[in-house]
C-alpha cells in the first residue's frame, strides 16, 4: 500500500498558507482543510492538483526545486521524449 500524499509538507515547501494552497488547487478552503486533516481522503486528482500548484509556484518564483519531485521527474521525461523525437526527425529523409 502506498503512503498517503502529504499535502501539508508540500504546502510548507511552497511557503503557502492553507487558503493560498486551496486556491491554487481550485478547491474551497473547507474542502482543502478536510484533506489536510485526513490524508486518507487525498485522492489522485487532489495529488495531481497539488503537483500542478507546485509547478506554478516554481515557475513564478524562478526556483525549479519548488516543483514536487513527481513533477520534476515528469518534466525530465518530457524533455527526453522531445529530444528523442527531435533527433529522430533530423535523421529522417526528407
Amino acid at each position: 500500500m502506498s503512503k498517503p500524499f502529504n499535502l501539508p509538507a508540500l504546502r510548507g515547501k511552497l511557503g503557502l498558507d492553507q487558503a493560498q494552497m486551496a486556491e491554487r488547487m481550485g478547491l474551497e478552503q473547507e474542502a482543502y482543510l478536510a484533506l489536510e486533516a485526513d490524508a486518507g481522503k487525498v485522492q489522485q486528482p487532489h495529488a495531481t492538483l497539488a503537483h500542478m500548484a507546485s509547478l506554478d509556484v516554481a515557475i513564478e518564483r524562478g526556483d525549479p526545486k519548488l516543483a514536487s519531485t513527481t513533477m520534476r521527474e515528469k518534466i525530465i521525461a518530457w524533455h527526453r521524449l522531445q529530444a528523442a523525437q527531435a533527433s529522430g526527425s533530423n535523421n529522417q529523409p526528407g
